[in-house]
């Protein structure tokens, strides 16, 4: 008898994706990073607008999602990437309570300087369009 082989195609489309995905991770973690924070930031904005549209009768603005990706990719991603490493360090998993002093250090601390951050580089990308 001989063994089953599985043709390459068998396997789901999630599935290779995610595999890729996972790969490119841990090869380029803050590039993957900066790429999925730059689609998903613009993918949200996007959704927004056409929810909005469909309320409201206004034409998209295609702008917008450039400006949230641009955010996404040279902020959110690299920052956060950066920030839960220093966490890390800043406050190891075998300390006791450790979760909930990383969540009161981001939620606290972090997240008001992030918004702030936030405000500021939209408003700036703004002024141009």
């Amino acid at each position: 008898m001989s063994p089953v082989h599985s043709k390459p195609n068998s396997v789901p489309l999630s599935r290779r994706l995610l595999t890729r995905y996972l790969l490119l991770l841990r090869l380029y973690p803050v590039l993957t990073k900066a790429a999925s924070s730059a689609f998903l930031s613009a993918l949200g904005s996007l959704l927004s607008q056409l929810i909005e549209k469909s309320q409201k009768k206004r034409s998209l603005d295609w702008r917008e999602p450039l400006r949230f990706a641009t955010y996404g990719f040279l902020v959110t991603g690299p920052l956060s990437h950066y920030f839960y490493l220093y966490l890390e360090q800043l406050i190891p998993s075998d300390t006791p309570f450790s979760l909930i002093k990383r969540l009161l250090v981001d939620r606290l601390i972090v997240s008001p300087a992030f918004l702030a951050l936030f405000f500021l580089v939209m408003n700036f990308l703004e002024v141009g369009s």
